[in-house]
């Protein structure tokens, strides 16, 4: 690991040391006046002078720290290694361990120099200048850019940003909330995460009813979604399923924004220059206008909202606070918009189209509403305060203001005392439900509860303060949506639990749940295949995941039961590599064995019979080591660990696909070596299997290939014909070989190769065989000539990919794909066929390391590492955990 540079951070008392990560609905609270400096107690005895409540969040290359104040501090020492158990007698010692410095520095940033994938360790001390104090309890974090650091949830549908700057949403999208673009239908849910097109810089995000927004790095807004209301602020009211941009903000400094927040049809963005400027729906006089005119474009900064750092919006009304002199002490809450229940806390109950302040909050040790953070439900507020308690105000029919001493159904204009036994550090409200973080990480809920939002394991609502069930669980972010909670966890991860009728909870169903759900996605994988109606992905700890079609068992968990999402394989030891026929699926283990499952009727499962299904994988019989293998659609082939690269084919072998020189199926390999036919003695590097033919490529840089010819397939210069074939291996080109050959693919009657050209030094794509939808990227028919490609020659094509009627490789620029578009399996957000290739724009894919084109659909890894899938989606091949065919990339999930 490469040596990171010691830290050493010292905050100062007048510096907020209560810090919250990219937490939706909440800031930073206020600077207090210093207290007069305290001697701290002896550093050599722990007591209450030593810093308490440390949390780590980890970001992208980041970690950030909180803490309780201690009485007396002046500053505050952070010491950090790569190694637990740090003392203040060997933390300098320690790997990358962090030396005193007498420096004085603000902590107002993340820690950063920090490395993604690494576990870093972190104390904090307090001092006054003379004394410093024992060291906190220590905490640990993980920084890495696939976490999840803030939420935002809608009525029915969650969002998630992601460190590396991406968002995530999943449940319903009806009115395009969950801004998949082109990816398909905006009517079509889903139970899984999927990726917001064109958004990889945001840095916070918020969401409505129906709609969803994100502030990108450059202090612009985007949202999409219902805009019927002007919500989407781009001066129109259409909705829209992909992002598009806030006019009027973020265009210029004076209009940078530092935060977003959206209600039931509005939206507002917190200034940089600390003033509030809202659109949308305003019959409540929400938008704080001072009148009830509704707006698709930012209106003017609010009146009477100055130096405001903290903002929440509820269905329609809006809170902040405000500092409108340059006395701190003056600082107030005033809220603005709908006020039937009384949630503007001013205990009148009218609507307010202007702000109004609060009344004073109870039990306060500073009189004054003051709030560090702020939530809105439908008509309830929240707020806590420095000290850390909690007051509310507002409807209380569910017992969502978390007093258990007011009457049932009661009301209340001004804040009353939430009944919680320990100090919270953020809050969230949902439509009538509330739940808090509390300084140990833990959470409780209260309110209402009939679809188990408060994740109590029960369906009780609860009037005061709840554990949720898992007791365990420690949180550093909450978000609540109508009737469903969901949190990032301390290592990045999210739970949610509650209402699931459309799959907000992200889980991969859509059943109601009163305990925390797992969120998350398929990471880590190496390659991905895919077949007629199924596709399967290798991850890096060498297990197996297929989704899709299963009516022949070809998704090996042991069932018949198609699966919309990945599930994983029982396999005898790790998997190396992984290949996918028609409707059966094989992987290579560790020990250099074979094992398939799926469909066996012509025996290509190789296990010796033939099964017409087989849920389980089994091992291919009398194959020995093997090195390389590659599926056809009812047969597999092999490259055997031997001097020569023995060739064994098994499975169907009507057309002479299996290169034996014979017609005759095998429910196993043969005994023999295939012959290959060359001008000298090379021998078989890599091996591809096709729909009814096979092809091989060749040490000395040519190919071969072998079984039906009946489109031109082979690339022998001839069409046999209706039903023609060679049993035995043919050399591409015929008279004038194909030479210089990198890598090649072999679809359902086609087959392509990229090539070294020596005449200009570039890499070129030739194709051969049938035509009917432009699969080999020229106009006309079948073809046995190896034929160029255009559009790829300057593009440095390394890794070809043929389907059962489309192409699609990868290059220098990114992935290009032609011919057969019917299901969108192009991945250019259309339906038109191609007969040129279409390059898939860059924001909806990414870096490509890995595609596998299957009968009507497309897979590809991204960075190394996630799975998107495009095209037909009849069986959920594309595993995203909805139906419908999907025209551009969409990011392929996991089941918890």
């Amino acid at each position: 690991m490469p040596t990171i540079k010691n830290l050493k951070y010292i905050l100062k008392k007048t510096v907020s040391v209560l810090f919250f990560f990219t937490l939706l609905l909440t800031g930073c609270g206020p600077e207090k006046e210093p207290d007069p400096p305290a001697p701290l107690g002896d550093p050599t005895i722990p007591g209450s002078d030593i810093p308490a409540n440390v949390t780590a969040a980890p970001g992208n290359q980041k970690v950030t720290l909180s803490w309780d104040p201690v009485l007396g501090a002046t500053a505050y020492n952070i010491y950090m290694a790569s190694v637990g158990e740090i003392n203040k007698s060997n933390f300098s010692s320690l790997p990358n361990g962090m030396i005193h410095s007498t420096n004085t520095i603000p902590f107002t940033t993340p820690h950063t120099g920090v490395e993604n994938g690494v576990k870093y360790f972190f104390v904090v001390t307090a001092t006054n200048g003379v004394n410093e104090s024992g060291i906190s309890a220590e905490v640990s974090a993980t920084p890495s850019d696939k976490i999840a650091v803030a939420l935002a949830l809608g009525e029915n549908h969650s969002c998630a940003l992601i460190a590396s700057g991406k968002v995530k949403c999943w449940g319903a999208n009806y009115a395009g909330q969950l801004g998949r673009g082109a990816a398909g239908s905006p009517s079509a849910e889903t139970s899984k995460p999927i990726e917001v097109s064109g958004i990889s810089n945001a840095v916070a995000i918020a969401a409505g009813r129906y709609h969803t927004c994100a502030l990108l790095e450059n202090s612009t807004v985007q949202c999409w979604g219902e805009g019927k209301q002007g919500q989407l602020g781009n001066g129109g009211s259409l909705p829209t399923s992909s992002p598009l941009p806030v006019i009027r903000i973020g265009d210029s400094p004076e209009t940078a924004v530092k935060t977003i927040i959206a209600g039931e049809d509005f939206t507002c963005a917190l200034l940089v220059k600390e003033t509030i400027k809202c659109w949308g729906k305003n019959a409540d006089g929400q938008l704080g206008t001072a009148n009830t005119i509704e707006s698709n474009v930012p209106q003017e900064d609010v009146e009477q909202i100055k130096k405001a750092s903290v903002i929440a919006a509820g269905y329609n009304h809006v809170c902040s606070d405000t500092q409108p002199t340059l006395t701190k002490q003056d600082r107030k809450v005033k809220c603005w918009g709908r006020n039937k229940l009384g949630q503007l806390g001013n205990n009148r109950g009218a609507n307010f189209t202007s702000p109004e302040e609060v009344g004073d909050f109870v039990n306060q040790t500073i009189k004054t509403n003051i709030a560090v953070a702020l939530t809105a439900g439908d008509s309830h507020t929240c707020a806590i305060l420095p000290d850390g308690a909690i007051n509310c105000w507002g409807a209380n029919h569910f017992g969502q203001l978390g007093n258990a001493g007011m009457a049932p159904r009661a009301k209340s204009h001004l804040p009353v005392r939430v009944v919680l036994p320990i100090k919270a550090r953020a809050i969230a409200a949902g439509e009538h439900h509330t739940c808090a973080i509390t300084v140990d990480s833990h959470v409780h809920c209260w309110g209402r509860n009939q679809a188990g939002q408060l994740g109590t394991g029960k369906l009780t609502d609860a009037g005061s303060p709840l554990p949720i069930i898992e007791t365990q669980l420690q949180a550093r972010v909450i978000a609540a949506g109508e009737n469903h909670t969901c949190v990032i966890v301390l290592d990045g991860g999210v739970k949610c639990w509650g209402s699931n009728g459309f799959g907000q909870l992200g889980n991969g169903q859509y059943a109601n749940a009163d305990v925390p759900q797992n969120v998350s996605e398929i990471s880590g994988a190496t390659a991905v295949k895919a077949g007629k109606g199924h596709t399967c992905a290798l991850i890096t700890d060498g297990k197996v995941k297929c989704w899709g079609s299963n009516a022949s068992g070809q998704l090996g968990n042991g069932t018949l039961v198609n699966a919309i999402a990945p599930v994983e394989i029982t396999l005898s030891a790790a998997a190396t590599a992984l290949t996918v026929g028609g409707e059966h699926s094989c992987a290579l283990l560790a020990d250099n064995t074979v094992t398939c499952w799926g469909k066996g009727r012509n025996g290509q499962v190789g296990n010796g019979q033939t099964l017409e299904t087989n849920s389980s994988p089994s091992p291919v019989a009398a194959l020995g080591t093997v090195q390389k293998i590659s599926g056809g659609e009812n047969h597999t082939c092999s490259i055997s660990l031997t001097a020569t690269n023995r060739v064994r084919c098994w499975g169907r072998n009507e057309y002479g696909q299996l290169g034996n020189s014979a017609t005759t199926d095998l429910p196993q390999p043969d005994s023999g070596s295939l012959p290959i036919t060359t001008t000298g003695t090379s021998t078989v590097t890599e091996i591809m299997a096709g729909g009814s033919h096979s092809c091989a490529i060749l040490s000395n840089s040519t190919m071969s290939c072998w079984g039906l010819n009946e489109s031109g397939q082979l690339g022998t210069q001839n069409i046999s014909g209706r039903g023609g074939f060679f049993a035995s291996p043919q050399v591409v080109g015929g008279p004038s070989p194909l030479t210089g050959i990198i890598t090649a693919s072999a679809g359902e009657h086609h087959t392509c190769a990229a090539f070294n050209d020596t005449t200009d030094g570039k890499v070129k794509v030739h194709c051969w065989g049938k035509n009917e939808f432009g699969q080999l990227g020229v106009l006309g028919g079948a073809n046995s000539i190896p034929t160029p490609v255009r559009g790829v020659e300057s593009d440095g094509v390394t890794i070809i990919s043929a389907g059962d009627n489309h192409t699609c490789v990868i290059g220098s620029i990114g992935v290009k794909c032609w011919g057969d578009n019917e299901f969108g399996q192009l991945g250019d957000g259309k339906n038109i066929k191609s007969t040129n290739p279409v390059l898939i724009p860059s924001n909806l894919l990414g870096s490509v390391t890995a595609i596998a084109t299957g009968s009507s659909h497309t897979c590809a890894i991204i960075n190394n590492d996630t799975v998107k899938c495009w095209g037909l989606n009849l069986y959920g091949q594309l595993g995203t955990g909805i139906a419908g065919l999907q025209s551009s990339p969409v990011a392929v999930l996991s089941i918890p």
